[in-house]
């Protein structure tokens, strides 16, 4: 469900205004953190993953299946964006580029595509 992210995320967001949060995430080692990233990471492709076979999504379309590749590169190489000074990387950046390479590929395929006469079966 995804009611599961939005509640973790808004938990995440208070224990975020906490300083004894802060200094207990700070004295965990790096190392352990990097295995925990690497697990959270997974559970999230694991789930989406799982989202998409539950809605059946069809993967032989290039729009879902190009959406799907530039997201998960993204997510993957933890690219970042500085835009203003405010940096944008991990979650925001790949959903941001899942929307944005969707619609922009929907729009395209609708506009460009030729229309054939077998198009509508």
């Amino acid at each position: 469900s995804t009611a599961v992210f939005i509640m973790a995320g808004v938990f995440a967001i208070f224990l975020g205004f906490s300083p004894m949060f802060g200094a207990f995430v700070m004295s965990i080692p790096a190392p352990v953190l990097g295995g925990l990233a690497v697990v959270v990471i997974g559970l999230i492709i694991a789930s989406m993953i799982r989202l998409w076979i539950d809605n059946s999504i069809d993967f032989s379309d290039p729009t879902n299946m190009l959406t799907v590749g530039v997201t998960l590169i993204v997510a993957a190489g933890n690219l970042t964006v500085s835009i203003g000074g405010m940096l944008m990387g991990g979650i925001f950046l790949s959903s941001f580029v899942a929307i944005v390479t969707f619609n922009l590929l929907a729009f395209c395929q609708s506009k460009f595509a030729k229309k054939t006469p077998y198009s509508d079966q």
